[in-house]
């Protein structure tokens, strides 16, 4: 597979991937127990796949902390394994669970964009229509009497005030943060300063997706903080070096 696999790292990446996916599933179900009722399940999905790059990260870092705390890492490294070598397979197993989350982001559109682009949920499309309150944008609505049931039209479009091209920004964010985040996770080295600088990336892509929202930028700028977080997270390894003594 990879110069220098072998089944340790196997194992790396299984738990990465499995742990990471866990997290991602947990998410889900937290946010299906805290949303309003009637809402779809891949809806609700969609609302959790924000939070994957964490997901990613918890995955990575819970796959190699056993190693690092029995000192298989520097016995690895003492057989001539550099650190890229120790860490790929559970950066590869976290950045696996930012793919796929990616992947459905871009591709499946029944998946809601709402929790990258909140600013445009801010308005319901709600009318009195033929003695009943009608919701364009699910499909619902209350009739005379009270009750809830389908509505006679047919829903709004799900992506029909997404800004153009705000799937494959959403998507490619989500991978280049979740790569990132994996990588910095399964460093042997300090982390503190780059979990800061991590948090400052998610602040700014998630200020750059509302303007985006709001019209006020082009989705693809949200994708610049997190391909700088990897370009960094990629530029550590190439430097760093486990001490000779």
């Amino acid at each position: 597979m990879l110069a220098g696999w072998s089944e340790w790292d196997g194992r790396a990446l299984r738990r990465a991937l499995g742990v990471g996916a866990l997290m991602v599933v947990l998410a889900w179900l937290v946010t299906a127990a805290t949303d309003e009722g009637n809402v779809a399940w891949s809806a609700r999905l969609g609302r959790a796949l924000p939070t994957t790059p964490i997901c990613a990260a918890i995955g990575a870092w819970i796959a190699v902390a056993p190693a690092r705390g029995r000192g298989e890492l520097r016995a690895l490294a003492a057989l001539g394994r550099s650190p890229w070598q120790n860490a790929r397979a559970a950066a590869i197993g976290g950045a696996l669970v930012a793919a796929i989350a990616a992947l459905a982001i871009a591709t499946w559109a029944r998946v809601d964009v709402e929790g990258f682009y909140p600013a445009i949920g801010g308005s319901a499309d709600v009318r009195f229509e033929a003695g009943a309150f009608v919701d364009h944008d699910s499909g619902w609505q209350i009739d005379r009497d009270g009750d809830l049931s389908r509505a006679t039209t047919p829903p709004a479009p799900r992506d029909l005030r997404v800004p153009p091209h705000g799937r494959a920004a959403a998507g490619l964010a989500t991978f280049f943060a979740g790569l990132a985040l994996a990588l910095i996770a399964a460093h042997p080295g300090k982390r503190a300063w780059w979990i800061g600088a991590g948090a400052a990336v998610g602040v700014a892509t998630l200020v750059l997706f509302q303007a985006a929202a709001a019209h006020r930028v082009v989705p693809a700028w949200a994708i610049l903080p997190p391909a700088l977080l990897l370009a960094a997270a990629v530029a550590r390894y190439r430097e760093a070096r486990w001490p000779t003594r």
